[in-house]
């Protein structure tokens, strides 16, 4: 799931989920840099309108959907929020999953994967300050080396699965 609407989904349906895996997401939709990873991922990446969602920027539907506003809602989750920090990492070679030698695959995930892993990096620290302040437990492991790409997420994935199982088991 989006790194970022796991939390919305739970925000506006709190008693269907148990715990939240989030890996390189923004949780932060109403402030500027939340925004712009927004609009990046959704219209950059995806080619959709941010418009059709929340409508303008200044829209209240923003905020209302804003995890980091609403970080108190998550207490009593199961939480685990993952991020690398934009540097190629280990996955980031010619010969590395889902690139198989394609140069232009490599090149898109080193330039575009970067700089959308940094960003979302920014959001994930600012939400472990805001879960911090809050006293809302929460796992956060933030990696160095790793850009926003399939392999990165599969090991937190399985990094996360001991405390998702233990949260769906309870």
């Amino acid at each position: 799931m989006a790194g970022t609407s796991v939390f919305q989904l739970s925000l506006h349906a709190p008693e269907l989920y148990e715990a939240l895996g989030s890996f390189s997401g923004c949780a932060q939709t109403s402030d500027p840099l939340g925004q712009a990873v927004v609009r990046m991922v959704v219209e950059g990446r995806g080619h959709g309108n941010t418009l059709n969602m929340w409508g303008p920027p200044t829209s209240p539907a923003w905020r209302a959907n804003d995890p980091f506003v609403h970080a108190e809602s998550f207490r009593g989750k199961s939480i685990y929020v993952s991020n690398g920090s934009g540097a190629p990492g280990r996955y980031d070679t010619i010969d590395g999953p889902g690139i198989d030698g394609n140069g232009s695959k490599l090149f898109d995930q080193l330039a575009v994967g970067a700089v959308i892993e940094t960003a979302t990096a920014e959001c994930t620290r600012n939400l472990q300050r805001r879960m911090r302040e809050l006293g809302v437990p929460a796992t956060f492991h933030l990696y160095e080396g790793g850009t926003h790409s399939w392999p990165y997420w599969q090991d937190e994935l399985h990094r996360a699965w001991p405390q998702f199982r233990a949260a769906l088991a309870g």
